[in-house]
Formats: C-alpha cells, sequence, structure tokens
C-alpha cells in the first residue's frame, strides 16, 4: 500500500492520472506493479485519496492531506525519487509516439505539464532540454523558472536560448515556437537548419539543428543563470 500511495507524494499539479501511476509505483519501489494492483488500492485505501479533474477535465488522483505525503517521504532521499520519476517519464514518452520526433506529442498531458518540474527537483533537467519536441511542447511558465538547474554547457546554452526566445513563445504555435526558438541563435540558419525547416515539419527541424544551436547559442544570462554561478560567471554571461 506505502508503495502504491507514495507517487502521489510527488506527484505535481491537481495530481496523478491513473495511466502512469503503476509505473511510477514501480519506479520508486523497484518492482513491478500493474493497473490490478491500482484497483485494489481504490478499495482498500480509497479514503487516503482524493479523486479530481486536471485542467483537462481528466480524472486525477492525490492525497487527501499533505501530511500523508510527508509521511510516504519520510527516510527517503528525495532527489532521488524525483530523479527515478523524471527517468520513468522520460521513459514513457520515449515510447509513446510511433516517431520519435512526434512522440512528446502523444505522451500523457502529464508529462508535457510536469516533467520539468520532476526533472529539476532530481537534477536530471539537462537531458531533458535537448529534447527538441518537448522544448516546442513545454508550458514556458513552467520551463523557464528551472531553468537555473541547469549544469552542463550545451543544456546551459539551450536554456539560453530558451530564454531570449520565451517572450515569443507564450501565444505561439508549435510552429512558430520552431521558427523563433531557430530565430534566436543565427548560426543554425548558416548552417542549413533554414533549408531543412523548409523541407520538414518544425520539430523535425529543430531536432536536427539542436547541436548547433547548443554550440553557438551564448551562455544564459537570465536572472536565474545569474543567481546560480559565480559572479564572474555570470558577468561573462552577460
Amino acid at each position: 500500500m506505502r508503495d502504491l500511495l507514495r507517487p502521489l507524494a510527488y506527484a505535481e499539479g491537481a495530481g496523478l492520472p491513473r495511466r502512469l501511476w503503476p509505473g511510477l509505483a514501480g519506479a520508486l519501489a523497484g518492482a513491478a506493479y500493474t493497473d490490478d494492483d491500482i484497483a485494489w488500492l481504490l478499495v482498500n485505501a480509497g479514503s487516503y485519496l482524493v479523486e479530481t479533474l486536471d485542467e483537462r477535465g481528466r480524472t486525477v488522483y492525490r492525497l487527501y492531506h499533505r501530511a500523508f505525503a510527508d509521511l510516504l517521504a519520510l527516510g527517503r532521499a528525495a532527489a532521488e525519487d524525483q530523479r527515478a520519476i523524471a527517468d520513468c517519464l522520460l521513459e514513457h514518452a520515449r515510447a509513446a509516439g510511433y516517431h520519435p520526433a512526434w512522440r512528446w506529442r502523444d505522451a500523457d498531458p502529464y508529462v508535457r505539464s510536469h516533467l520539468t518540474a520532476h526533472a529539476a527537483a532530481g537534477g536530471v533537467l539537462d537531458q531533458v532540454v535537448l529534447e527538441p519536441e518537448f522544448v516546442i511542447l513545454a508550458d514556458p511558465t513552467r520551463l523557464l523558472p528551472v531553468l537555473h538547474t541547469l549544469v552542463d554547457e550545451p543544456a546551459r546554452r539551450m536554456g539560453g536560448v530558451y530564454a531570449r526566445a520565451v517572450h515569443l513563445l507564450r501565444t505561439r504555435s508549435e510552429g512558430r515556437r520552431a521558427a523563433y526558438l531557430e530565430l534566436v541563435a543565427p548560426a543554425v540558419r548558416s548552417a542549413g537548419a533554414g533549408r531543412r525547416a523548409r523541407r520538414c515539419g518544425p520539430a523535425q527541424a529543430l531536432a536536427g539543428a539542436v547541436g548547433a544551436l547548443v554550440a553557438v547559442a551564448p551562455a544564459p544570462h537570465h536572472r536565474h543563470a545569474q543567481r546560480s554561478g559565480p559572479r564572474g560567471r555570470a558577468r561573462a554571461g552577460r
């Protein structure tokens, strides 16, 4: 029962969808759980849960009281748990689409909305921001505040590209988001990304351009990056 309840202690937003629940329980417990186990839990421990709707009208679940979450996380390494959750969500996304370029679109909406929070808490946001399709689909209000947790230079450079373009992304379509991300790194076009963008969809074009983006874009200079590094490095970023 504790194994099955534990993912809800880390759930973001309105709660966790049932589709992802067994996999996350297994990732945290190191055991295999199925939807049948979730059905058993709902019958035998339903009083610990709240069933509600998320912003898309889907049924999700959360713990009845924050004290339950504190108890379920007691004595555990929160960062390791968050890393396990992020890894599980990444695997879900990578298996969701019939083609790698569209897998993030086919992933559960919880992944697109809340993977950034779990990855940042687990210290693995670097690998997430180098997923081009995710960067296009990500909610800027959730991704921008955690860019300061990026560590490796390629990821920090991609974060810098995103931070510079974010004011153009908030109300734009996916195709225009890809175009604006490309626009803030002019060397991408000279490397041939512009020609690729005219021949294929925006997600594929950005995927082909990521290597150039992270190689040529200036290091991040938004306020989060300035806080996270030494004074000298922050000045160099400006």
